[in-house]
């Protein structure tokens, strides 16, 4: 049976890279710490020396750390996985130095996937499970701008008056997490969460049906809405979408009271309007609207 590795030794060469010795040897001093780390190396020798018509060679001398995956594979493979871990590093380092490319190494096909338990659980404990809003009413209106990068997804609608949006406004009473809440005082922050209308992408339509996505969350103060990041309220606005909202959909909101109807909505889907549901929770008062 085959011993168990902690660490790889590769040597290495790679010939005929389009640079002087001196220009490699400076680049690899500020790309050291990022190669080593990329290649999970305990350290890492290189040296640059000069070829033929102007151009180098580099040698490189590195500890590459076995994962349990690669202790797995090399009990199984033997040398035909160090030939494989050679040539991996060897590719990502062709890549980096003679394409001039920002590389990601592909995980061994031979390894298995260890997920971060702590950032899952963190996230599932962190993440919103419901928001409760008082006096919550709707506003639709049409915004002439083009459409941001983040959402050139080719389902905007743009018409000649611009894309059409809806929001859904309400005062921000509580959050629900898994094992918290975070309540909110008076005067209460006006939450908005935006809909554009778009191309239904999955409908059987000839010619395509429309809905209203979610697209993300904004407070009245554009200055607050670093507070949507700590409540875990995403996605937000894209920059130019959030200045260009104009200050009159804030001011159709109806002045809180402490007898304002209470709504919970349920954030576990977020993407159609129609799909977002609203339930009335509680209401002292019989002449507001519903929904």
């Amino acid at each position: 049976m085959r011993k168990i590795l902690d660490t790889i030794r590769l040597e290495l060469e790679i010939l005929g890279i389009p640079k002087t010795a001196k220009e490699l040897d400076t680049e690899l001093a500020l790309l050291q710490f990022q190669i080593q780390k990329r290649i999970n190396s305990l350290g890492l020798v290189y040296e640059a020396l000069p070829y033929f018509l102007g151009k180098s060679k580099l040698r490189i001398d590195c500890e590459v750390i076995c994962s349990l995956p690669d202790k797995i594979a090399y009990i199984l493979l033997g040398e035909t996985f160090i030939n494989w871990k050679r040539e991996r590093v060897l590719d990502f380092l062709r890549k980096l130095l003679l394409e001039s490319q920002k590389y990601e190494l592909i995980d061994s096909p031979y390894s298995i996937p260890i997920p971060n338990w702590k950032e899952k659980i963190q996230r599932i404990v962190t993440e919103p499970r419901q928001i409760y809003l008082l006096d919550l009413h709707e506003v639709k209106g049409k915004l002439k701008t083009e459409t941001p990068k983040e959402w050139n997804d080719g389902w905007v609608l743009q018409f000649e008056s611009g894309m059409e949006l809806q929001f859904r406004i309400g005062y921000l009473e509580s959050i629900d997490y898994l094992f918290t809440k975070q309540r909110f005082k008076r005067p209460y922050p006006k939450l908005a969460e935006c809909y554009v209308r778009e191309r239904d992408r999955w409908s059987e339509s000839q010619f395509g049906d429309t809905l209203w996505r979610f697209r993300g969350y904004l407070l009245e103060n554009e200055t607050d809405e670093f507070l949507l990041e700590y409540w875990n309220l995403n996605p937000q606005l894209p920059k130019e979408i959030r200045k260009a909202i104009p200050e009159e959909v804030w001011l159709s909101a109806p002045k809180s009271t402490g007898s304002s109807k209470k709504y919970r909505i349920e954030l576990k889907e977020r993407n159609d309007l129609s799909i977002r549901t609203v339930y009335l929770v509680s209401t002292s008062l019989q002449d507001h609207p519903e929904l």
